[in-house]
């Protein structure tokens, strides 16, 4: 089982990367903005924003 979550966990990952690549220009996220990920979920959401945010220091 854990195998398997953290299977999912790399795709959701993958997936908000993605999503993230396409919309980061058009709502203007920058290091200095707050997120808010007030979802009851795996992270992974957070762990993106996280290194997306880290890279714009």
């Amino acid at each position: 089982m854990p195998l398997m979550n953290s299977l999912f966990y790399s795709r959701q990952e993958k997936h908000y990367a993605n999503g993230l690549a396409g919309i980061s220009n058009e709502i203007g996220l920058t290091a200095y903005k707050t997120v808010l990920d007030a979802g009851c979920g795996t992270g992974a959401l957070c762990s993106v924003l996280k290194g997306y945010l880290k890279s714009k220091e």
